[in-house]
């Protein structure tokens, strides 16, 4: 890579770094991003004088790249995990939550009580109790397998729910 290549580089990395975390919303994720554009122009310096306009080719990568990311967190459930346990684990229960974060919380846990029962036994038995899922498994009688993707089926369906009644109450 040339110099010029490499100060065209960093010349877009701000306005990149700005694209990515508009994309992503979160600041680690947009800064693996923005390092794994920075390696593939490393390994091949030469995408920069292919391009026409270079910052919209390279918009064009971290999309893409930003794409993969968000789809591969999504199939794992990793983002609705990670909301649904840290609401269940920072309710401090003590009026002491801002609003946003209170009308989350009670938008859980009337989900929750919409659940079917053994719904809400996994849950009770995965977050209330703090069972892994192994242990889980050992006392509803089910693999692991089944355990961890009825538990996926419960958070995708408590984070539809979610999200539909915080629109709901945006509305009012």
């Amino acid at each position: 890579m040339t110099d010029d290549q490499q100060d065209l580089l960093q010349g877009h990395r701000p306005k990149l770094m700005a694209y990515l975390l508009h994309l992503v919303r979160d600041p680690h994720d947009a800064e693996d991003l923005l390092q794994e554009l920075s390696v593939l122009v490393l390994e091949k310096p030469d995408m920069l004088t292919r391009a026409g306009d270079v910052f919209a080719y390279l918009r064009g990568v971290a999309r893409h790249l930003a794409a993969g990311r968000l789809g591969a967190k999504i199939r794992s459930g990793e983002t609705l995990r990670r909301w649904t346990e840290w609401a269940w684990e920072n309710d401090p229960d003590d009026g002491t939550t801002d609003d946003d974060r209170l009308c989350q919380i009670e938008a859980l846990r009337r989900c929750r009580e919409k659940l079917p029962e053994n719904s809400r036994r996994l849950v009770s038995l995965r977050y209330d109790r703090g069972l892994d899922v192994r242990t889980v498994a050992g006392e509803i009688g089910a693999s692991i397998g089944a355990i961890k993707v009825a538990l996926l089926r419960v958070r995708l369906a408590l984070a539809r729910c979610v999200q539909s009644r915080l629109r709901e109450e945006a509305a009012r």
